[in-house]
């Protein structure tokens, strides 16, 4: 089994729906082109220009999926499975597939933060930031839970 997993770029979802759970091994992705990684199938990554953004958003009756491909498609981000930017972020498996219709309001980073703390994800909160998830393993990229992406 390769964790190497290679999609076309996109702009249409952050959604690895491609590769494997971390159980399986992970995906490998590089950060900035240099650090190797693991994130896991069913995570979604949204650009560290949205993620940044003081612009307030406000959907009514939305699942998390449905908010994050609009945060993901209104910043313009894209999407390569392989490759993140440092600062980007990557939300959990659990946020991705709550299926349960939410009011979100504020800005992207505070939506996020809101839908990671309902599953007990990573979130970063001013100087309590929790950037760096997981454990380094023999494979050369990190093994478990990464919330986000901040070198």
């Amino acid at each position: 089994m390769s964790n190497k997993v290679i999609t076309p770029k996109t702009d249409k979802s952050g959604l690895y729906k491609h590769g494997y759970y971390h159980s399986e091994g992970g995906i490998q992705v590089f950060v900035d082109g240099v650090k190797e990684i693991e994130v896991e199938k069913d995570e979604y990554k949204i650009c560290r220009g949205a993620y940044n953004s003081d612009k307030i958003y406000d959907f009514k009756g939305k699942t998390n999926l449905e908010v994050l491909d609009a945060l993901f498609k209104d910043a313009q981000c894209t999407f390569k499975t392989e490759y993140a930017d440092s600062g980007d972020f990557i939300l959990c498996r659990p946020v991705v597939y709550d299926r349960k219709k939410h009011n979100r309001k504020g800005t992207v980073k505070e939506i996020l933060n809101q839908m990671q703390s309902e599953k007990s994800c990573r979130v970063e909160n001013g100087d309590d930031s929790k950037s760096k998830g997981g454990e380094l393993t023999n494979k050369g990229w990190f093994k478990g839970m990464l919330s986000f992406l901040n070198w």
